[in-house]
């Protein structure tokens, strides 16, 4: 009865995400970039696809030869399909096995990082599908899969970004099996894949254009640059920062509200997020150097995805299952860490306010997170294991 349920929840999902097309998703974009490459024209034309690596749209080529409204479901589906596995695979991760429905390691996160989750499906998000990846793969290496777990992130990474802090990681962990299973994955999917689609030349290309386009998106130092990855949505640290300490309002927003505290230049701002991350980026490094945890080396590096990204939207926040599963798991053992847990579900909850999102209900109680699950891992006497 229960699997019945989650299966019936899930068409749902599908369902309204195919539903919602009048009225926008992310899958529009990525469509559309699908439809170019069939076109024989570059997918960096359409907006919604300059962060993304050339592969991302070769791929997506392949759902634009489908009709849009089974392309968007087949999509939906497939998210559906992993962020069932980053749930199981979170759960798994702080020490869940067999098949309990019940195991508060499931359910908890589940219910605790619903909002992510169920957004990011409705709007038909690719980070749902990354965090799928993502968090088998720390699940596929737990059970000793290093290969295959390698092959995950090399896929994912070829495809977006973001994933390639775990492969930092494994390097600090001198993990050589994984990393063979990183390339193998990036050479097919990033460099396979492009090619077949644009052919070699035209990889070549594409992989310019996205270079130039990252390098602007990183500098951004105009107002105007500021602005465009300013929404309140945006619950990245550098997103809450320009906010909070430049006075730009949100331009998409017909409520736009000011919560800045000071007038910095844009210049300015971007030092202060420089040195933000630069801050996190290092405490992340002492914590993995110091402790031995998997599950809270997990956790960290989950977390340190999002947070270190300029661009987090409120979907990308589901990363916290992993933290929510360390939580119901009792692998949490400090109350700081506990208490920064149970703060970014407070934070969820204002996500209902425009004037928390502006400030970053989500973004500060991570952060916070963040810091206590490094301290977790590297302070003296911490489980290792």
């Amino acid at each position: 009865m229960v699997r019945l349920l989650l299966v019936s929840v899930a068409l749902l999902l599908v369902v309204a995400a195919v539903l919602r097309r009048d009225r926008g998703t992310d899958f529009d974009g990525y469509y559309e970039g699908g439809l170019a490459v069939l076109d024989g024209k570059s997918p960096y034309d359409a907006d919604a696809l300059e962060r993304y690596p050339p592969a991302f749209a070769a791929a997506m080529a392949a759902f634009a030869l489908l009709p849009y409204v089974v392309a968007i479901a087949v999509w939906s589906l497939v998210g559906v399909g992993l962020a069932a596995i980053a749930v199981e695979g979170a759960a798994r991760i702080a020490g869940a096995e067999g098949p309990a429905m019940f195991d508060r390691r499931r359910w908890l996160p589940l219910l605790l990082a619903s909002p992510y989750l169920v957004d990011g499906l409705l709007q038909a998000q690719s980070q749902i599908l990354v965090l799928g990846a993502v968090v088998g793969a720390f699940w596929m290496a737990r059970r000793g899969k290093e290969v295959h777990a390698g092959i995950a992130i090399g896929a994912a990474a070829a495809l977006k970004l973001t994933p390639a802090i775990v492969v930092l990681y494994w390097l600090l962990r001198g993990r050589w099996r994984a990393l063979a299973g990183v390339a193998i994955g990036a050479i097919v999917v990033g460099g396979v894949v492009p090619v077949a689609a644009y052919g070699p030349r035209g990889a070549a290309e594409a992989y310019g254009t996205w270079v130039g386009e990252t390098e602007w998106s990183l500098r951004q130092r105009t107002p105007f640059a500021l602005e465009k990855s300013s929404r309140y949505t945006n619950q990245s640290p550098r997103a809450a920062i320009v906010r909070l300490l430049t006075g730009i309002r949100n331009p998409s927003s017909s409520h736009a509200i000011q919560v800045n505290v000071a007038r910095l230049r844009p210049d300015a701002a971007l030092r202060v997020i420089a040195w933000v991350n630069g801050v996190l980026a290092l405490v992340v490094l002492v914590a993995l150097l110091r402790g031995r945890s998997p599950a809270i080396e997990a956790a960290l590096v989950v977390l340190a995805m999002t947070l270190l990204s300029p661009i987090a939207w409120t979907p990308y926040f589901a990363a916290l299952l992993v933290p929510y599963a360390c939580l119901a798991g009792g692998r949490l053992e400090t109350v700081s860490s506990r208490a920064a847990a149970w703060l970014t579900v407070a934070g969820s909850i204002g996500l209902a306010s425009i004037w928390a999102r502006a400030i970053g209900c989500v973004t500060w109680p991570s952060v916070l997170l963040l810091l206590a699950l490094a301290w977790e891992l590297a302070r003296p006497g911490s489980r290792r294991s």
